[in-house]
């Protein structure tokens, strides 16, 4: 007994015992009746308003109206398939002093010609209008060249495959940009036979993509562990992807176990050792 309390009074003196708020986002939306609010205690899921997929090698067929979105590096012979979303925000508003995290989910389906586990999938914004009716390859809308999120495919079907895209979000909400979803793309060089072709479900399928934006608390705690997929978003906020991690919190007193590819955010600044592979230290945790 006398052990564990020197542990938990050694803990405290670590942490402390006040959580930490890393950022405020206010917004300029006028409020309405049907705002979606998301506040501290509100979080909301999105269902795409259009999603499909277009194939370089079909350049003209519009494949909006399937249960899949086909992903797959052209190969250098011209056979990429790209996959287009996007969701409704303009009912959505921001309370300022709550700060979100934003995640796209696509459910892996099935894979087909080779297995595409630990294949990086790129997401970027789109910056063209368009609608899942009508696109095709030659129409496809264009993407700003900088990437928002990736990540990787996991090691079979049946997962959840994840992109943080909480500044886009925010930018579409805010109007600072305009919202026409994203494009994720293969763009990795495939120098074989059999391209490898990931399989997600999409709107008209069994599970469809959603867009969670979700309010965050942040905590100091104590993180070790092995992680991936780390990525800095801004001079203040990191997220990276748990493999096995272990996270102590105070303020109230938590033990939180991440399994594989469970999203965690943080804040600097952090008192310990942070690198792509590994996480050991005091951190400002989203939880």
């Amino acid at each position: 007994m006398k052990k564990q309390l020197v542990v938990i009074g050694i803990l405290i003196v670590l942490f402390g015992t006040s959580g930490v708020t890393a950022m405020i986002y206010h917004n300029t939306i006028t409020n309405r009746p049907d705002d979606v609010r998301i506040s501290k205690f509100d979080p909301v899921i999105l269902y795409p308003t259009d999603d499909a997929h277009v194939r370089q090698n079909y350049p003209d067929n519009n494949e909006g109206n399937t249960p899949d979105m086909n992903i797959r590096n052209d190969g250098g012979i011209n056979y990429a398939w790209q996959a287009v979303i996007r969701f409704d925000l303009s009912s959505v508003q921001i309370h300022e002093n709550t700060t979100i995290k934003a995640t796209l989910n696509c459910y892996y389906r099935a894979f087909a010609d080779n297995d595409p586990v630990g294949r990086l999938f790129y997401l970027c914004r789109i910056i063209d209008d368009w609608n899942e009716e009508t696109v095709t390859w030659n129409t496809r809308p264009l993407c700003t060249p900088k990437i928002s999120a990736l990540t990787l495919v996991p090691d079979m079907p049946g997962n959840w495959m994840k992109w943080d895209v909480t500044d886009d979000v925010i930018a579409f909400v805010d109007g600072s940009e305009q919202n026409y979803g994203w494009r994720i793309s293969d763009d990795t060089y495939w120098g074989d036979y059999d391209i490898p072709i990931t399989r997600f479900s999409t709107k008209e399928g069994i599970s469809p993509p959603y867009l969670e934006i979700r309010p965050i608390v942040f905590n100091k705690a104590f993180l070790i562990g092995r992680i991936t997929n780390i990525d800095t978003f801004s001079d203040t906020r990191i997220s990276f992807q748990a493999q096995f991690l272990r996270c102590i919190q105070l303020s109230p007193f938590e033990f939180h176990r991440y399994t594989l590819g469970e999203d965690i955010m943080i804040t600097k600044p952090y008192l310990g050792l942070l690198t792509p592979r590994f996480a050991f230290g005091i951190f400002n945790v989203g939880i």
